[in-house]
């Protein structure tokens, strides 16, 4: 968390589970000077969400890790500030090959409902690699505040190539903010990569 503000300001960041859930005792507060940073450590074994409140003129990135067993898998992207009802997504993968034969790349959709209530969330994807026009849907109830994993193996298209290039919609009729990140695994079948 940067202090982007001309004057010192006091940064809280509160955690929460995938229900939406505070995390007793998981607050981390600090206070920056002007363009001064910090970094909030989770709780251990942290999956949820987190909100940083500073008022304003704040930036904020978020790093991402993945433990494969033998090693660890980390990717960074910046924090949420817009959410929105309908979220777009150009790419989203399942099993689809890079330019090793032997590696493939698979994405995961991280939504956190953002609002005060709970929302059904239902996740369109769309074939985009040919001509086939192929779509597909499954919806989710995320609880207000509450985050959920949608790995792209949660379809059972296979489109091409054993899997799918697809781009997907996120979208709630029920007026609750939506804030989407896209992780995509790349290598072999445990993945030995991540890009966010």
């Amino acid at each position: 968390v940067r202090n982007d503000g001309t004057s010192g300001r006091r940064i809280s960041v509160i955690y929460l589970d995938n229900a939406g859930n505070y995390i007793a005792g998981s607050k981390d507060d600090c206070l920056l000077a002007p363009n001064a940073t910090c970094s909030p450590t989770p709780p251990a074994n942290f999956q949820g969400s987190a909100i940083v409140d500073g008022s304003e003129d704040l930036s904020v990135v978020v790093e991402s890790i993945y433990d494969s067993g033998g090693r660890y898998l980390a990717a960074a992207y910046p924090g949420e500030t817009a959410p929105a009802t309908t979220v777009y997504v150009p790419f989203f993968l399942k099993k689809w090959p890079t330019l090793n034969s032997n590696w493939r790349q698979t994405s995961e959709l991280l939504i956190q409902n953002t609002g005060s209530q709970s929302a059904v969330v239902t996740v369109t994807i769309y074939d985009s690699w040919d001509s086939d026009s192929g779509s597909a849907s499954q919806s989710y109830t995320i609880p207000a505040g509450g985050r959920q994993s949608v790995p792209a193996t949660h379809f059972s298209q296979n489109w091409d190539y054993g899997g799918f290039r697809a781009a997907a919609r996120v979208s709630t009729t029920s007026g609750q903010p939506l804030a989407v990140v896209v992780n995509t695994l790349t290598g072999l079948a445990d993945g030995n990569g991540v890009i966010t």
